[in-house]
């Protein structure tokens, strides 16, 4: 993972560094840049971490899968945990009586998109 910066080599080394191959872009990557966004990919892994530590359901024990169909992977862990990943190409909707404790993006109304996930509790 790039660490910093706006140029290569991202954090790795206080010198410049002629490398034999091309780098790509990486800035919008860094950690730098990644922790000031409250939506980014490095703050949903860090959230999810502090909720699996926290959260009893998210430690050892059983898994139940909910069949949901095709596109949409469901499974129950105890006490009170639901996962939900739509994986279709249409929105799904969630079931009552649960409140989103993380989500890999937007969850509008109660409807599950396309290519997200959630971690549900009631």
């Amino acid at each position: 993972m790039p660490w910093s910066g706006d140029a290569a080599p991202f954090g790795f080394t206080h010198e410049p560094t002629r490398t034999w191959l091309p780098q790509p872009n990486w800035s919008a990557l860094t950690v730098e840049t990644q922790s000031a966004k409250p939506d980014s990919m490095l703050n949903l892994y860090r959230e999810a971490l502090r909720l699996r530590h926290g959260h009893p359901a998210l430690g050892d024990g059983d898994l139940e899968w909910l069949d949901q169909g095709d596109d949409v992977l469901v499974f129950r862990r105890e006490p009170d945990f639901l996962f939900a990943l739509n994986l279709g190409d249409e929105t799904v909707s969630l079931p009552p009586g649960y409140r989103i404790l993380l989500a890999s993006g937007p969850v509008p109304d109660g409807s599950l998109p396309t290519d997200t996930a959630v971690w549900l509790t009631s």
